[in-house]
């Protein structure tokens, strides 16, 4: 589905901070074979610029306009990438003089003038940007959590997006060259067109001809939207037992909702909630508490492909006994009784943490984001509707949870 925004331009007045948050957001769409490109490309062009050349010079001159912070951040979402570039600075306010106009400008050297040699990103950070990407995932490889969550995705993704990992696809790292890499920047930041907020204490008239000079380009921003890939339950549960050099072991049984839709969102992650959230605990509750057969137990949410994950963390040889008794803990979702009260917590505590977010000026930002995006529902949307789900549609929802995948990654032999 096409998605058009017919606004550039979003300000998010506040002054509780008295810091000014800028983000410059390039929607584009999320390539396997651009796996490599797109992680190698954000650290070159974070550090240093065509003027600002070396990372030394480039954190000097942020000192010297008091810019307080400056990053680029990539998010997915389904098969969907958001590109971000965010600066953060004082308000006029705090710092008594207007540096606005040479912090834009640096800003805009960031964005729009990468250092660039010969047709391609430096050599010589490029080639350092690769080999810690190399090091980074084969470090993550062994650690348990890591490689566990790479593995399952495997698993349980029949359709290749949730599973989409550079672990899985690491020759694309050997096979990338620093003229790639500049290529994918062309295409999708060069050739792109982004979305502006800025958030804080600011002058509308001020701010919005600074971004119109800075970093605005067309009006009308259009993007194919593609974030939703329901996984479907298969007709027999897939049962996989793999032996590991981990020293513990960890049981995961996979759900998947049964015709999913978008108006499930929030009775998936409210059954999430009841297995793991503070306010409830069902999980540690009966496999810890109760059983003493788990070293920890936790559940999640994929809500846009419809998969409800539990882990547990276990002696081998409490494999068994485990399954059976998450199997009863999902069972008692059913009980309408039984989860009242702790959807009640739920909603109570998502009450309070409204009030948190006050607090948070990354939260409120996020919060307009995503809904100028498409990508989500505000954080007080969706407190609106967890409050208005019963338990009788809870216990209607758990017979549309299938169960679909059983993990089992068992731990070396102890001696």
């Amino acid at each position: 589905m096409k998605r058009i925004i017919d606004k550039n331009l979003f300000f998010i007045k506040n002054k509780d901070f008295h810091t000014i948050v800028i983000r410059v957001i390039f929607p584009m769409y999320d390539l396997e074979k651009d796996l490599a490109t797109s992680i190698l490309f954000s650290p070159l062009v974070s550090y240093m610029n065509e003027e600002y050349d070396t990372e030394d010079k480039f954190y000097r001159e942020k000192q010297k306009k008091y810019i307080l912070n400056t990053n680029v951040t990539r998010n997915i979402v389904g098969n969907n990438a958001f590109v971000s570039y965010n600066m953060v600075i004082p308000d006029v306010d705090s710092l008594k003089e207007d540096y606005l106009d040479e912090q834009f400008e640096l800003f805009e050297k960031m964005i729009y003038h990468p250092k660039i040699i010969d047709g391609g990103f430096d050599e010589f950070e490029f080639e350092r940007e690769r080999k810690d990407l190399k090091q980074r995932i084969a470090n993550g490889m062994k650690n348990l959590q890591v490689y566990h969550s790479v593995k399952l995705m495997e698993y349980i993704d029949t359709i290749g997006v949730i599973s989409r990992s550079i672990s899985n696809h690491q020759e694309l790292i050997d096979e990338a060259t620093r003229y790639e890499v500049y290529e994918f920047y062309k295409h999708n930041i060069l050739n792109n067109s982004p979305v502006v907020f800025v958030f804080g204490n600011f002058d509308d008239e001020k701010v919005t001809s600074l971004c119109k000079k800075y970093l605005l380009k067309n009006n009308v921003i259009s993007y194919d939207e593609d974030y939703n890939h329901f996984l479907e339950p298969r007709d027999e549960v897939n049962f996989i037992h793999e032996k590991s050099n981990f020293k513990d072991s960890v049981l995961s049984l996979v759900y998947k909702v049964k015709n999913m839709t978008e108006d499930d969102f929030a009775k998936l992650s409210l059954v999430s909630g009841l297995l793991s959230s503070g306010s409830s605990r069902l999980l540690m509750k009966k496999l810890r508490d109760e059983e003493e057969i788990v070293y920890s137990a936790s559940s999640g949410a994929i809500v846009r492909s419809g998969v409800l994950i539990i882990d547990c963390f276990i002696n081998k040889n409490n494999k068994d006994l485990a399954f059976s008794k998450v199997k009863e803990v999902m069972e008692s979702l059913k009980n309408t009784e039984f989860i009242k009260p702790f959807l009640e917590n739920i909603v109570e505590r998502s009450r309070l943490n409204q009030l948190r977010l006050l607090d948070d000026k990354t939260s409120l930002l996020d919060d307009v984001v995503v809904k100028e995006l498409g990508i989500d529902i505000t954080s007080k949307e969706r407190h609106e509707l967890i409050k208005n789900i019963s338990s009788e549609e809870i216990s209607e929802f758990m017979d549309r949870l299938v169960l679909d995948t059983v993990y089992f990654l068992e731990e070396e032999e102890h001696e």
